[in-house]
């Protein structure tokens, strides 16, 4: 794990820190009871797993020290680095190519022990053990990641990753392959696409970054140890209790209380837990389309910030109160109580899932919609006072979200300290009806966007129910938030900050024709719908292209000088405060009298 064991070395294994300085025997006599044997073994993985209990089953690391890794009362070095990425992430495919190897293991003579010099000042040390054994040799793991993309699976990723590497010559042995993505030849990945992190127990002049760096680092590895093992380092060690040692002066103050196994796999659960939350909340934060929605970046970033508190605060007890209960200085079922308290918390409830699984929803939707807009050239600009002080921009057209300023009640009521307490629901603005409204939506503001050619008119996206800093009383925006929630199409007019929603007018419908003779033709339109600012009706012969336009007031219109005996197509066109994409009724056909 990195750390500098020698034999003879005191020990404290409550708080798995080594005490340098003191050990029971000077060095001569030290010299003269050490075995040394060769220990040949060279092992190779690769594995996509991110769960903990596989990344401590590759390093050996036994229970309690996994979990006193985790808490951060060891701290590891080396290839021992690589047990302390504890945040994962769903946004990021990964791989590691592992690589093991022994050289020599050395160890103290059995009646040594019996022959000691210093006990009494490494009892005084608080030690409670001896190091009595070390395996040499070296570990090394080349993590290789590759940011993904919106359309991406993380495990069909993994497989491409793990052909990509299996493919590389120096790679293609027998490696143990435990990569769980499906191994499709489909999909390919750009080298510049994969970053890659070393973690390991040989000394390099820059640790490398790329895959071909990397690939090189793993090509030279054999040499790396020395011609005959001299830079191997300690990766096993074996402890001897001072306890059973005969001239032992306080043997009870050497006594380590080991927790009961599933007490430590309920602990490693509770911090994994932790960990994924944390990880769940930086891909949430992180993400791109995140960064273009103050609001909603906001609302994570208070969440980040109150269950940071909350873990630091767990984990910081945590990391107290284990040395205490391996010491006999508490009990275990203080660990439990707190550990009940931790399950208890709002922080660790099926409320926090679904509060995280909302938000990860909106933002996919929220992404997708953004996607729609930026591909007919709108991209999100909160910038709208700059537009509207404009004295050269008549008309300025937002696609508004609507409902990412909504007040957020189970956040509001988290405090970062919560352990316990009923939680508020949990609400999100996302529901299938709204869904279909915002691609209503969508489709007419890409339509007006592509149908207007008028430099007087600028096309945006804002997500703020009033971005005007002049006029921050102002209420209208907010009350068109309130009634159209998702989305609504803002109009502001003549550089004024009262905005408009824009709703098209209704779809003109003909409710009978009446009053045909051999040159006119009697229509009657449905009324006109409050949206409607002017409606225009248009006919021509079916066998002719032009028609013929007429501006019309009334529900009811006369068609005159027609030809006798021939058919007629007549349509109407409905213009809203937008006129430059009417709303066109479906055609009709009359075919007028053919007699006088």
């Amino acid at each position: 794990m990195g750390r500098p064991f020698q034999l003879g070395m005191a020990y404290d294994l409550r708080k798995h820190t080594l005490i340098p300085g003191l050990t029971l025997w000077n060095h001569e006599k030290l010299q003269d009871k050490i075995s040394i044997s060769d220990q040949y073994d060279t092992k190779f993985n690769l594995h996509s797993s991110d769960k903990s209990e596989d990344e401590t089953s590759n390093l050996k690391v036994n229970g309690s020290l996994k979990i006193a890794a985790k808490l951060g009362i060891v701290e590891f070095s080396g290839s021992g680095s690589y047990f302390t990425n504890n945040v994962k992430s769903d946004k990021r495919a990964k791989l590691t190519l592992g690589y093991h190897t022994t050289t020599k293991f050395k160890q103290l003579s059995m009646d040594h022990l019996t022959d000691v010099s210093y006990l009494s000042d490494l009892e005084e040390t608080g030690a409670t053990h001896v190091t009595v054994g070390i395996l040499y040799g070296a570990d090394a793991y080349f993590v290789f990641e590759k940011e993904l993309k919106s359309d991406e699976n993380k495990q069909e990723m993994e497989g491409v990753l793990t052909l990509k590497i299996l493919n590389v010559p120096i790679v293609s042995l027998k490696v143990e392959c435990e990569a769980s993505g499906e191994k499709k030849d489909s999909k390919t990945v750009k080298s510049d696409e994969i970053r890659c992190t070393f973690y390991g127990d040989f000394k390099l002049n820059t640790n490398p970054c790329t895959l071909e760096e990397s690939l090189e680092v793993y090509k030279k590895r054999p040499y790396m140890l020395g011609e005959n093992g001299e830079h191997a380092v300690p990766l096993q060690v074996w402890l001897y209790p001072l306890s059973k040692i005969p001239k032992a002066e306080h043997p009870s103050d050497c006594l380590i209380r080991e927790l009961s196994d599933s007490l430590i796999t309920r602990l490693s659960h509770a911090i994994d837990r932790l960990n994924l939350v944390e990880g769940k909340l930086i891909d949430l934060i992180s993400d791109e389309s995140t960064k273009s929605f103050v609001s909603f970046l906001n609302k994570l970033q208070d969440m980040k910030q109150k269950f940071s508190h909350y873990k630091a605060d767990i984990m910081t007890k945590l990391a107290h109160l284990l040395p205490l209960i391996r010491g006999y200085k508490s009990e275990e079922s203080d660990l439990e109580d707190l550990l009940k308290r931790h399950d208890d918390s709002v922080f660790n409830s099926t409320a926090m899932d679904q509060w995280l699984e909302y938000r990860k929803m909106e933002l996919d939707v929220l992404r997708t919609f953004l996607r729609q807009l930026r591909e007919v050239g709108v991209n999100l600009n909160e910038d709208l006072h700059i537009l509207l002080s404009d004295a050269d921009i008549k008309n300025v057209v937002s696609f508004t979200f609507t409902s990412l300023e909504e007040p957020d009640e189970f956040l509001s009521q988290l405090s970062d300290s919560d352990e316990e307490g009923k939680a508020a629901e949990i609400k999100t603005w996302l529901t299938r009806g709204i869904i279909k409204s915002m691609r209503k939506k969508t489709v007419l503001f890409k339509d007006l966007k592509k149908s207007n050619n008028s430099k007087s008119t600028k096309f945006t996206v804002s997500a703020r129910s009033n971005p005007i800093i002049s006029n921050p009383s102002a209420t209208a925006g907010s009350e068109h938030h309130r009634l159209h929630p998702g989305a609504c199409i803002m109009l502001y007019e003549d550089g004024s900050d009262e905005a408009i929603c824009f709703c098209p007018p209704a779809k003109p419908v003909f409710s009978a024709t009446y009053d045909i003779n051999h040159s006119s033709i009697t229509v009657r339109l449905s009324p006109a719908c409050a949206a409607t600012s002017k409606r225009t009706l248009e006919f021509k012969p079916r066998t002719k292209e032009n028609w013929k336009k007429l501006f019309i007031h009334q529900d009811e219109v006369k068609l005159t000088e027609l030809e006798s005996d021939n058919e007629y197509e007549i349509r109407c066109s409905a213009m809203g405060i937008l006129q430059d994409l009417p709303v066109t009724s479906d055609i009709i056909s009359v075919r007028s009298s053919d007699n006088p």
